[in-house]
């Protein structure tokens, strides 16, 4: 958006500084040609106040000719650029743009070649200049040599008419110049704006890719999250905390007789000869074993939970009386590495009563 912002600024100074010129053209010949008839009629009625109408119309392509010296030079005065472009007759809004414009293209064929005419149409209104000067000097004499006069004056028509055609070429050039800047525009502007698009909707897909890397990682890690926060690292069963919380669940929902849940409770014995005589890392390899095979023996609607250490708890939700003391005492089979487990107490429920399995 910036460049096109900076391309849009360009093209505008551009077309309106070619604008410029063309009038500026327009007031340094009309200045020009008004300030030839003055000199005329000043020789017939020798009149201070026509001499001094010729010198105010000339001034306007004198001050052109002071603003182009100074942009020409390396280093030029802005400052006395910008009062000879207001001498010549620019509006003052004008101005910025002239002096910017004349920086920017003097190296452009066309603009060098425009400002080549201005050099040498310059060069002819100085020998104006210089001839009105001598027929001010016969005039304000007292006793003017009429022959002196008439050489005056056909020198300086002489000028003007090699004057006229440099005005038109120098329009003329500056017409094609802006013609062929306005293509340009008109080419480099809708290209720029394809080429950002493209550029656009290929950050924007790619950006898009990253933010989806980005949500697929995020769902991950809240995954992951969720579940070291309700599991348990070693066995990756439901974990003390996440168990009291389904636990308190069932016995509302059986509360309100929605659907029987079924609690036991084991732990395994002599787990502490384990540690001690085989080493911790042996007792934890047993306690993933018996995570194993019981989860192994578990519908995937039970919750089996370590609550720590080697205690463990499982929730049977849905459950008949039979089918929950089948699941406690006889639904595990009898090994020599997995004993049957025995049931103690009474099965029941709701929170009225509680009871556990022990390991037999």
């Amino acid at each position: 958006m910036t460049l096109m912002l900076m391309l849009s600024l360009i093209s505008v100074l551009v077309i309106s500084g070619l604008r410029a010129y063309v009038y500026g053209q327009a007031r340094w010949g009309i200045g020009e040609h008004r300030a030839v008839e003055q000199l005329r009629r000043y020789a017939v009625d020798g009149d201070e106040a026509t001499y001094q109408r010729y010198r105010d119309n000339l001034a306007v392509p004198l001050g052109d000719r002071l603003a182009r010296l100074q942009l020409q030079r390396l280093h030029p005065d802005y400052a006395l650029a910008r009062r000879g472009l207001l001498a010549g007759g620019n509006a003052p809004a004008d101005v910025t743009g002239l002096i910017v414009l004349f920086r920017l293209l003097n190296w452009q064929p066309l603009m060098a070649h425009a400002v080549a005419v201005w050099s040498s149409a310059d060069s002819l209104i100085a020998g104006v200049q210089y001839n009105a000067e001598r027929l001010h000097a016969q005039m304000a004499g007292g006793h003017p040599d009429p022959q002196a006069i008439r050489a005056s004056l056909a020198q300086i028509d002489d000028l003007h008419r090699r004057v006229v055609p440099l005005e038109q070429q120098f329009g003329a050039t500056l017409g094609t110049a802006s013609r062929q800047i306005g293509a340009l525009i008109l080419i480099l502007l809708p290209l720029s704006c394809a080429l950002l698009l493209l550029a656009g909707v290929s950050l924007s897909r790619s950006q898009l890719r990253r933010d989806a890397r980005l949500a697929d990682t995020l769902r991950e890690l809240a995954t992951s999250l969720r579940r070291q926060a309700t599991h348990d690292s070693l066995t990756d069963l439901t974990n003390r905390a996440e168990f009291e919380l389904l636990l308190k669940a069932a016995i509302a929902a059986g509360v309100r007789g929605e659907t029987h849940w079924w609690l036991l409770y084991f732990d395994l014995d002599q787990f502490k000869v384990i540690n001690d005589t085989c080493g911790h890392a042996a007792g934890d390899e047993r306690i993933k074993k018996v995570a194993w095979l019981v989860r192994s023996q578990l519908h995937p609607d039970d919750v089996l939970a370590r609550l720590g250490g080697d205690e463990f708890g499982v929730l049977l939700p849905r459950r008949t009386h039979a089918r929950s003391r089948i699941a406690a005492g006889g639904g595990y089979p009898a090994t020599d590495q997995w004993p049957a487990l025995s049931v103690h107490g009474s099965v029941v429920r709701g929170q009225r009563k509680s009871w556990h399995a022990g390991a037999g």
